[in-house]
């Protein structure tokens, strides 16, 4: 059974690849046959029959390759727009969490909220490297290029949990605005 499912995977795996040369192959193949058969005409029905049939069969071929190239093109386009759907998606949720933990450092009379940070930083800095790879990471933790901004009238502790949300958050922004839908 595991052979079969290897085959089946293999055969769909070739015709993903190889699906949008097939028609053009038919056609030249069709042309090649138009031509033998006006230099050498058929003697029996039979033999014109056979030959009617073998050109139907590319013909069929070449319109369900057309068709299965056109679902591939059509499922990747959908499969694209979904997993840009999904990164926006997490990225909006990430940017509402983090948004919540800024706001807790607003509150000096609240204990920074640094178990809470470390849980969000370590969920975000996964999801990226798994769906957008190593370099969003990078960039992430990057502050390069970001105006830096302070909360007025907090505690030093307060201020720079503030501002690494800000931060992280500004550039989660730019993430998002980099998958439209």
């Amino acid at each position: 059974m595991s052979s079969d499912n290897n085959t089946k995977h293999a055969i769909l795996g070739f015709l993903r690849d190889y699906a949008g040369t097939i028609p053009p192959v038919a056609a030249v193949m069709i042309g090649t046959l138009a031509m033998y058969s006006a230099h050498y005409p058929f003697e029996t029905p039979a033999a014109k029959l056979a030959f009617m049939c073998i050109v139907a069969s590319f013909s069929i071929v070449a319109i369900v390759a057309i068709l299965y190239s056109n679902h591939l093109v059509v499922a990747d386009r959908d499969a694209r727009t979904a997993k840009k759907k999904h990164i926006r998606e997490q990225l909006g949720k990430f940017i509402e969490d983090g948004n919540a933990l800024k706001s807790r450092c607003e509150d000096s009379a609240l204990p920074v909220p640094l178990a809470d940070a470390n849980d969000w930083n370590r969920r975000v800095e996964t999801f990226l490297e798994t769906e957008l790879g190593h370099s969003y990471v990078i960039r992430f933790r990057d502050r390069t290029g970001i105006f830096q901004s302070e909360i007025i009238n907090g505690d030093d502790a307060h201020t720079y949990m503030w501002s690494a949300f800000y931060n992280f958050l500004f550039r989660l922004e730019q993430f998002s605005q980099q998958f439209p839908i």
